[in-house]
């Protein structure tokens, strides 16, 4: 049976009935926390990999009016005005949605089929954006279809998913100057809502859906170790600030490959504006635990994906959170030895006349400390291999966008009299 909070504090309770239950959990929370930070790099569970996935910009017009924060009349461009069936796929069933992958947004409806599922006809519920006249577009389905794909004969007039868990958590530039703006609800095709009061004239005004900052997609993230760009074969620094973009490039007029991210703010307010239910392009809820955020620069436009390697913070034993990391489940005996050093030190109701024993004390934090030496032992295969891959990954050097001479001339501050960027990359 793996061990909890109540198993580990019921052994010492039993070693020592005296203790208050609050103390006792106390004791056991400490020596938790003791081991998970007993190896100085950490343990090869704390070292995680996940990737920052950019979308194609979607961009077209819409009604603003100053003060609202509510997109109105919102028109993308290039959604598909028409289309004919290429390859018509198998098991497919009426009512079936399909999907053209890499496109934002846009699908079609199968309205009728053969007797092996082939595509006979098919109607456009929404239009999507960003297509190009193209020949055999590939396809996924709500159903158990496969294989199906679309030709794309005419475009036109576009249309958003209408799905919040599609747009929201992405950004929106009005105009194409700042400030950005975070899209928390895309309640239709025709509309979507962003996290504050659009401060523009009113008016129709173009508008660009995209990426500018980077979520990390583990609320238990404890430090990002460093993220990259493989197929430039580069990583990208992650020591600018906020204000020092600002001093680079206040009305974000850049966009392209980044070269850096820059620390922006804790997402409180932005998890703050999201509606009631709505949840967000990264699994987020008004309820969410708050995580820190970072602007990429420039803003990526098209399909990417930037992988990075991440140490998580483990969180403590709490009676709402009772179990301890898988990793430790079974070997509360090492987190019980550390509360015995602390109890044995433990003095008691002057009542019970209990005093300490450092002895004792001593002997069980020796005990402590070999068996938890011999853990990270065993780990450290498993440390190794996690540890390995990051230290790889930054062996890739910085772009040459960012540290070439093309870049200082144009970017003077950096490097003089900011904050010693430049000294962190070195």
């Amino acid at each position: 049976m793996a061990d909890t909070l109540q198993t580990m504090t019921g052994y010492l309770r039993l070693q020592c009935p005296s203790v208050p239950l609050g103390l006792a959990q106390g004791m056991i929370k400490n020596g938790y926390r003791e081991l998970l930070d007993w190896p100085t790099d950490g343990w090869s569970f704390q070292f995680g990999q996940s990737q920052m996935v950019c979308h194609q910009s979607i961009m077209g017009q819409c009604y603003m009016v100053q003060g609202s924060n509510m997109a109105q009349n919102v028109v993308p461009t290039n959604g598909i005005a028409a289309f004919t069936i290429g390859n018509p796929g198998l098991s497919y069933a009426a009512g079936d949605l399909v999907y053209p992958i890499g496109f934002s947004s846009g699908w079609l409806t199968v309205l009728t089929v053969d007797g092996s599922g082939r595509i006979l006809t098919a109607s456009l519920t929404n239009p999507g954006a960003n297509f190009t006249l193209a020949q055999n577009v590939t396809t996924y389905s709500s159903g158990n279809g496969t294989g199906a794909t679309i030709n794309v004969t005419a475009l036109g007039n576009g249309a958003l998913p209408g799905l919040a868990s599609i747009i929201a958590g992405r950004q929106a530039i009005f105009g194409g100057q700042w400030p950005c703006y975070d899209i928390v609800d895309n309640p239709s095709a025709n509309t979507f809502t962003i996290s504050s009061a659009y401060g523009g004239v009113t008016g129709i005004v173009g508008f660009e859906i995209t990426n500018v900052y980077w979520t990390p997609t583990d609320p238990n993230l404890e430090r990002l170790m460093c993220i990259t760009d493989p197929p430039n074969e580069c990583q990208l620094p992650t020591s600018f600030t906020f204000e020092e973009l600002n001093n680079i490039d206040a009305q974000r007029s850049q966009a392209g490959t980044p070269y850096l991210l820059a620390d922006l703010d804790i997402n409180t307010a932005y998890l703050a504006a999201l509606p009631d239910k709505v949840v967000d392009s990264f699994g987020q809820t008004n309820q969410s635990q708050a995580v820190l955020r970072k602007e990429i620069y420039p803003r990526q436009q098209a399909n990417y994906a930037y992988p990075y390697f991440y140490k998580k913070w483990i969180p403590d034993l709490t009676p709402a959170n009772p179990n301890p990391i898988s990793y430790f489940s079974r070997r509360g005996d090492i987190v019980v030895r550390r509360a015995m050093a602390d109890l044995a030190l433990w003095e008691g109701p002057e009542i019970l006349g209990k005093k300490s024993n450092p002895v004792a004390s001593n002997i069980y934090m020796s005990q402590f400390r070999q068996m938890a030496q011999n853990l990270q032992i065993k780990d450290q295969s498993m440390f190794q291999r996690s540890y390995g891959m990051w230290l790889q990954q930054t062996k890739w050097p910085y772009p040459e966008a960012y540290m070439g001479s093309g870049f200082c001339q144009i970017h003077p501050q950096v490097g003089s009299d900011m904050s010693g960027s430049w000294s962190d990359l070195w």
